[in-house]
């Protein structure tokens, strides 16, 4: 390791009911290519009942676990391990990430060389990577719809997949028993572009896709020394045609920050070809292992970026890893799930907003950071693996809830008044058109699996009073802010 003077570093999972996923987590920071001495590893514990908190004793008693008594979410829990941290920096990593071995040295040695640089850096954020690697599988369908649902991945895998024991999918991670369920690999499966979810099928069926001309998708590879198996229902809900079955051979993309072209620069090698009539049919598609030369790592994130109405979005989500983002650039704000923080920041700033309990308390605490001067870099040599929302389900009830009222409230805290007014106002007027198209189709005998309606009208009467509740600490933020909001309306971006 070449000469470095290494700062001390306090590394902070919060773990709720996460037990599956914490011998992946703790087995790679294990393989860190940094000091161990100045290296201390909390697990804040949120009031688990699934023995999470003895089989960390039990297996990694260097882990010091803070007990809380009950679920304080993402941000509460980071908090308390900021809290007993007593290290320069601050790195902070979900329950259901794996790290590779440089993952904490890239980061503190860009955050030292940016402070060595008179720049005032706040955090680094990582390269978040999907868990698996992906075969991108293109689906042609020659004339009118199709829709699949039933959609499994069999053969190999199948004992494996029922025994919760699948190999590791990263080639230069070390061997350790992977957690991981059957439910998280199809869970995993991407449907990049031309599908369109149409509800849920049958009991134990999955959700429909709806597929027309050309669609990407991505299929986990659990296993590179096996064929793999792909089987689904599938049946034309218009027209009458084969559909064909394509492996897509990716290129490297030169374009810095750019999503490459998946459509029409990279070649497609068919592997099936399968005439879908009215009725369901049932397929089967097999990948042989010599075809996995074509799969790739897929982005979960690659930082935060923020468009003008402060909606937040991960930079590079779903798509694939071409080389796009192999620089390192400041971004609006890191990515939760891996980052480095400067404990200086947060002496300057406070920690994460408590009663956001999860999702953008990222955006609040670094809009925060950047109004007193902090910057935000991310740093492409850090690598973190994340099999994401492997404790929470995505647009979920509690999902929905809190990224509806925490956008709000973020805006409310940090942003300039016609900001919050505008916002404010869309999001009334919006939950007033769904909730009457909800019950417009209710009317019709159409029931529709919205939990965005019940979220919408409680974020409507708690806004009322939470506005109220978080006025002093918008006085605060705003009063003393040193740069002009100016400066960060020239980070926003369209999409």
């Amino acid at each position: 390791m070449e000469e470095f003077n290494f700062p001390s570093v306090t590394l902070i999972t919060v773990n709720f009911n996460g037990k599956r996923f914490l011998n992946n987590l703790f087995k790679s920071i294990e393989g860190l290519n940094y000091p161990k001495n100045k290296i201390s590893t909390i697990m804040v514990d949120n009031g688990s009942t699934d023995g999470s908190q003895e089989f960390v004793g039990m297996s990694f008693p260097w882990v010091k676990t803070i007990r809380l008594e009950k679920n304080l979410g993402y941000a509460g829990g980071n908090n308390a391990g900021i809290c007993a941290a007593e290290s320069k920096y601050a790195a902070l990593i979900n329950n259901d990430c794996t790290v590779e071995k440089d993952w904490l040295l890239c980061l503190v040695k860009r955050a030292e060389e940016l402070s060595q640089k008179g720049i005032k850096t706040g955090a680094i954020s990582s390269k978040v990577l999907f868990y698996y690697s992906y075969m991108p599988v293109v689906i042609i369908v020659e004339n009118g719809t199709v829709e699949i649902s039933g959609i499994n991945i069999e053969g190999y895998g199948k004992k494996n997949l029922e025994c919760n024991n699948l190999p590791n999918p990263g080639d230069k991670n070390p061997s350790y028993n992977n957690m991981t369920s059957k439910t998280d690999v199809l869970k995993s499966i991407k449907y990049l572009s031309g599908c369109s979810c149409a509800g849920t099928g049958s009991a134990g069926s999955g959700p429909l896709w709806q597929l027309s001309g050309y669609a990407l998708t991505g299929f986990p590879v659990t296993d590179a020394g096996n064929d793999m198996a792909i089987s689904m229902d599938i049946r034309h809900t218009s027209g009458s045609s084969v559909v064909n079955f394509y492996i897509k051979k990716l290129k490297e993309n030169i374009n810095s920050g750019k999503t490459p072209d998946l459509y029409n620069c990279d070649e497609l090698v068919p592997v099936a070809q399968i005439k879908a009539g009215s009725s369901k049919k049932n397929v089967k598609i097999i990948i042989g292992r010599d075809m996995y030369v074509s799969k790739n790592d897929m982005i979960n994130s690659c930082g935060l970026e923020v468009n003008k109405s402060f909606y937040a979005r991960d930079r590079g989500s779903n798509s694939f890893d071409l080389g796009q983002y192999a620089e390192s650039d400041e971004v609006f704000a890191p990515c939760g799930s891996s980052l480095i923080i400067n404990r200086e920041m947060l002496d300057d700033t406070g920690v994460f907003e408590k009663s956001f309990f999860t999702y953008y308390e990222d955006v609040d605490l670094f809009w925060r950071a950047r109004l007193r001067g902090w910057k935000v870099f991310y740093e492409p040599g850090s690598v973190a693996r994340h099999l994401h929302c492997g404790t929470g389900v995505e647009w979920s009830y509690s999902f929905t809830y809190h990224v509806l009222r925490n956008r709000l409230l973020t805006i409310f805290k940090n942003g300039w008044f016609l900001l919050w007014f505008k916002n404010t106002a869309v999001f009334y007027i919006s939950s007033v058109a769904h909730t009457a198209h909800y019950l417009a189709a209710l009317i019709k005998g159409k029931k529709q699996h919205r939990p965005d309606i019940k979220a919408r009208l409680r974020i409507s009467i708690e806004l009322l009073y939470l506005f109220a509740a978080h006025i002093a600490s918008r006085f605060k933020i705003r009063l003393g802010k040193k740069i002009t909001d100016t400066v960060i309306k020239k980070m926003l971006i369209d999409f």
